[in-house]
C-alpha cells in the first residue's frame, strides 16, 4: 500500500504565534518543528502498525518546505523538501497511485475566528479565498486534488474550527483536534497525548479504508466559480489581467472553469 502526508505548522499542537512557525526565530520556531516532526512521525508509526511494509511519502508543506527534523524518520520514509514550483503545491507528489492521504497540522482558513494564525496560501495581500461561493482553506483547496484523483482522505489534524469543516465535508475521515482559538490566544492539549491519537486515528483509519475505501474520498463539484479576495485594490486589478479571470468587485477577482487544475494554476499566479 501506498500512503501520502501533507504537513503544516500552524495547526500542530501549541502553535499560537508566527514566530513559533518562523525559520529565522530560531528560539521559538525549534520547540514547533520538533512538534511537528513527532506529529508526522506519529501518522507514519500508526500506518506501519497496519502495514509494515507500506510505501509513504511525505511533503513538507509550510513556508519554506525545510521544516522536518528528516534524520528522525524512519529510513524507508521518502520526503519532499522545498518547492518545485508546480501547482499541487502542498501535495505535491500525490497521484492516482496512492491509497490514503493525510493532511497534519493544517489551520482554518483567512479570516476565521478558530486559529489566531488562520490563513490561506498568504499572509499578506489576500483574506480569502472562494470556492462556490464559500471560504475556502488551504486543506479544502488541496483536498480537491485527492478528490479529483479519487485517493481516500484518511485523518486531518488541526486546530478545532478546522476539524468541524472537515467533518461536515467528508464525514468518515478522522479527525484529531489540537487546539481551539480564542481571540489571539489558544487553548491547547498537550504534544505527547495529540501525538498519540494521532497515530491511534492513523492506525484506525488505514483499518478502515482497506474495508470501504469509496467512504473516504471527497467529492469534486462538477464546476468551479473561484474567488481571490484581496486587501487592497491594486492587487485585483493586477489579478484580474490574468486569463479567463474578471473583476467581481474592486478587491475580488473571479474565474469560472470545469478544470480544478485551471484553479491550481490561478493560485500560482494571483497572490
Amino acid at each position: 500500500m501506498k500512503y501520502f502526508i501533507s504537513a503544516d505548522i500552524e495547526g500542530v499542537t501549541g502553535t499560537a504565534a508566527w514566530g513559533e512557525t518562523d525559520k529565522t526565530k530560531k528560539e521559538d520556531y525549534e520547540t514547533y518543528r520538533r512538534i511537528m516532526t513527532r506529529e508526522v512521525l506519529a501518522v507514519i508509526r500508526g500506518i506501519k502498525e497496519v502495514d509494515g511494509e507500506a510505501e509513504i511519502l511525505v511533503k513538507d508543506a509550510h513556508e519554506t518546505g525545510r521544516n522536518l527534523l528528516i534524520d528522525d524518520f524512519p529510513g524507508d520514509v521518502r520526503v519532499i523538501r522545498s518547492w518545485a514550483g508546480g501547482p499541487y503545491s502542498m501535495v505535491q507528489g500525490l497521484d492516482e497511485t496512492f491509497d490514503g492521504v493525510f493532511y497534519i497540522g493544517y489551520h482554518s482558513a483567512g479570516t476565521s475566528t478558530g486559529n489566531p494564525l488562520s490563513h490561506t496560501m498568504s499572509t499578506t495581500g489576500i483574506t480569502t479565498l472562494k470556492l462556490n461561493g464559500e471560504v475556502i482553506s488551504e486543506f479544502e483547496l488541496h483536498s480537491l486534488v485527492s478528490a479529483h484523483y479519487a485517493v481516500p482522505t484518511l485523518l486531518v489534524s488541526g486546530d478545532e474550527a478546522l476539524m468541524d469543516r472537515v467533518r461536515g465535508l467528508s464525514p468518515a475521515t478522522y479527525t484529531v483536534a489540537t487546539k481551539r482559538g480564542e481571540g489571539n490566544s489558544v487553548i491547547t492539549r498537550i504534544p505527547h497525548q495529540v501525538q498519540e491519537e494521532i497515530r491511534q486515528a492513523a492506525r484506525a483509519a488505514v483499518e478502515a479504508a482497506k474495508k470501504d475505501p469509496g467512504s473516504f474520498v471527497m467529492k469534486n463539484p462538477e464546476s468551479f466559480h473561484f474567488e481571490v479576495c484581496y486587501t487592497h485594490f491594486t492587487g485585483a486589478y493586477r489579478g484580474k489581467f490574468y486569463p479567463g479571470a474578471y473583476l467581481k468587485d474592486d478587491l475580488t477577482v473571479a474565474l469560472d472553469t470545469e478544470d480544478y487544475f485551471e484553479v491550481l494554476r490561478a493560485v500560482m499566479f494571483l497572490f
